[in-house]
């Protein structure tokens, strides 16, 4: 009985639990219970205790679904509070489901979950690949689609974007291809805060404003907190960009800069206060802790800090409550520059510290860099510049290690500043001791404006780069686009025909079916309509190729050559390999269309007699030569090519499958056409 009621009350709450992990970059605490269950005030109510261990580790050979969901659902709630327990639950679970495919899948994706997040590396990556596995064999391809993602995310943790991009696009692949566009929202959203996080703003809101659209066209009233929350994230970051652009000029667009930093960081506090509204309503602890962090930095970016010292408090007791370390950190550390900001130097650094206490406690490095960088500024306005000079050459060792933008400057000006202090202190009364620091600022300004220069350097080639990428960008865009056209093309084709063979080809059939029955009908008027039936059959082949779809790529390429034979007078042969399931759908429809067309240039513009096609398979590569003895052209080919629409488009065809398309004279007159295709 014990065991059915736990059961129970965990059920109430896995989609929450799924979505506080799918949704937001954080391990959410479980939290509510069924509609109506629970008083208002009451938003936590599973708290980690003894009991829920014991009954999970008591289960040692699970029979029943419920008890499979008791281990899963006990063992994914110690897992965002307690590393030890955490593991010892997740080992049980592998062992004691190892019979039980399904469950041993979930249990695997647990310990791989487990130790990417206490680990913050890729070892957790072998179990999640297992249980992607499991879950492909056994058809749960929405399953497989969440561990392709929550590899995505882990990857962006270790910061690794490129491969978390290409992990969150293959989820939502997987998830389309299926039919499932409720469970396809996760990957938007991580895939645009890995976008947030590398600074490519547009395209973090691109995701998620497609994200958006797609939890309103499922009315997922779930998914708003943590979808304004994200929204109020990118605000907050283009205010960022603005305020430190405004920090590093003092001309004309100073005022510009600050007032578009101050622009979006009003829009982001008006985001994440209705995502804290929004996480009220539906009691949801983690998204309410996340929303009242965000409204506490937001507050304090606007200069609001008593307003942000206020809600930092209850944000801090929401993240201390729902045991989220890494929202702590972030909330003290919001609280430490409020109370830097105002004077009250003492809180900020006790503030400071007890945030950098727990980044190294959590192996956040990321994070105990951030607060470092706070620190810095707190050491600096105490004056205690030994600290300072410390500090920043903590954050200089952090950065070379990870590549990131060097603060060499920083540490040179805190070593300064450091070292004068100490002169000061021991020559106070010495005439020499005031010479030496003139002769030392002298120096400090040299290399200052030394560094000036080479920070100007630096952003010319960081803008000659940007340009560089923005060319590339441009031309990899006219690329999809044409292979969007071709695509759309076919698609409107395919429209085309239903409506042909499904409108007007069954009513006129209807028509001669009636008019059998009319005695007083002419043959003549029944075989016009026979005819007229036909061509509309004619036409819908034509439009598109359902014998393709029917009988495969080879049989239809065949098909074509047919046509021609039997209705003009020109011979041909032909070497024909089997291509069935060589290429995937879209390619086998270019590759199709592009035979086609050659085909129908030969009837109507070649005046041959014969021709000629090879199609070869090899292991690597498709190669397809078509020839006629026709009269061929007298310009040169690429000229041709260039300016007839069917030879660019069967070129554009073919290079949108990453193939070649070539076109020349042949030896004894007529066209050689050769095709290479990637297998």
């Amino acid at each position: 009985m014990k065991t059915i009621l736990i059961t129970f009350q965990m059920k109430t709450t896995s989609l929450v639990l799924l979505f506080s992990i799918l949704l937001l970059p954080i391990y959410a605490q479980v939290s509510v219970g069924a509609a109506g269950a629970v008083p208002d005030e009451d938003i936590w109510i599973m708290d980690a205790n003894p009991t829920f261990y014991g009954y999970a580790m008591a289960i040692t050979n699970p029979q029943s679904v419920d008890q499979v969901d008791t281990i899963q659902n006990i063992t994914a709630l110690y897992c965002m509070l307690n590393k030890d327990t955490c593991f010892k639950l997740v080992d049980h679970f592998v062992k004691v489901t190892e019979d039980n495919k399904r469950a041993n899948a979930a249990a695997l994706k647990l310990k791989g979950n487990a130790y990417s997040r206490f680990r913050r590396d890729t070892s957790g990556f072998e179990f999640l690949n297992a249980a992607s596995k499991i879950y492909i064999a056994d058809s749960i391809y929405s399953g497989a689609a969440f561990i392709y993602s929550d590899i995505g995310a882990d990857y962006a943790k270790l910061g690794m974007f490129e491969q978390a991009i290409a992990h969150q696009v293959k989820a939502m692949e997987t998830i389309q291809l299926y039919g499932d566009s409720v469970r396809i929202l996760p990957p938007y959203v991580r895939i645009s805060g890995v976008y947030l996080k590398i600074g490519e703003l547009d395209r973090a809101q691109k995701y998620l404003s497609d994200g958006i659209q797609l939890a309103a066209d499922n009315n997922d009233q779930m998914a708003v907190p943590a979808l304004k929350s994200w929204q109020a994230k990118i605000y907050k970051a283009r205010g960022d960009k603005y305020r430190s652009i405004a920090d590093t000029i003092s001309n004309n667009s100073l005022l510009l800069n600050k007032d578009s930093a101050q622009y979006y960081y009003t829009k982001g506090l008006a985001e994440a206060e209705m995502a804290l509204k929004a996480a009220k309503e539906i009691k949801i602890g983690s998204y309410i802790s996340v929303a009242a962090s965000l409204v506490t930095a937001l507050k304090a970016d606007l200069g609001d800090y008593n307003g942000a010292l206020k809600m930092g408090q209850e944000a801090l007791t929401l993240a201390e409550r729902a045991g989220i370390p890494d929202n702590i950190v972030k909330i003290k550390k919001v609280l430490a520059f409020a109370n830097l900001k105002l004077g009250r130097y003492d809180r900020a650094l006790a503030q400071a510290l007890s945030a950098r206490e727990l980044a190294v406690a959590s192996n956040n490095l990321e994070s105990k860099n951030q607060i470092d960088l706070e620190l810095l500024e707190i050491y600096e306005a105490k004056g205690n510049y030994k600290k300072a000079f410390e500090t920043a050459t903590e954050i200089q060792q952090y950065n070379e290690k990870t590549n990131t933008v060097s603060t060499q400057t920083v540490v040179r000006e805190i070593e300064s500043k450091y070292r004068t202090a100490e002169k000061e202190r021991e020559h106070l009364h010495q005439e020499k001791a005031i010479l030496e620091l003139s002769i030392k600022n002298e120096n400090i300004q040299k290399q200052k404006n030394m560094l000036m220069g080479g920070s100007l350097l630096f952003g010319l080639l960081g803008f000659l780069g940007f340009r560089f990428n923005q060319i590339r960008k441009d031309r990899n865009d006219k690329k999809e686009f044409a292979e969007a056209l071709i695509f759309a093309q076919e698609e409107e084709r395919k429209r085309i025909a239903r409506d042909l063979h499904d409108g007007i080809g069954q009513s006129l059939l209807l028509i001669k079916k009636q008019m059998d029955t009319n005695h007083e009908t002419t043959l003549q008027n029944k075989q016009m309509i026979t005819d007229t039936l036909e061509e509309v059959r004619s036409i819908s082949r034509d439009l598109h190729p359902m014998h393709l779809e029917k009988f495969g790529l080879t049989s239809s390429i065949e098909n074509i050559l047919e046509k021609v034979q039997s209705s003009t007078d020109i011979f041909i042969s032909k070497e024909i390999d089997n291509l069935d399931k060589a290429l995937n759908a879209k390619a086998e429809i270019h590759l199709f269309r592009t035979v086609q067309e050659a085909f129908n240039n030969i009837v109507k513009h070649s005046e041959a007699t014969a021709a000629n096609i090879k199609v070869k398979k090899n292991t690597n590569e498709i190669k397809i030569i078509i020839q006629d003895n026709g009269k061929g052209f007298d310009q040169d080919p690429k000229l041709v090519k260039s300016k007839s629409l069917g030879l660019r488009t069967m070129d554009e065809r073919i290079a949108a499958i990453g193939g070649s398309f070539q076109i020349q004279k042949g030896e004894s007159g007529g066209v050689v056409i050769e095709i290479v295709i990637p297998v």
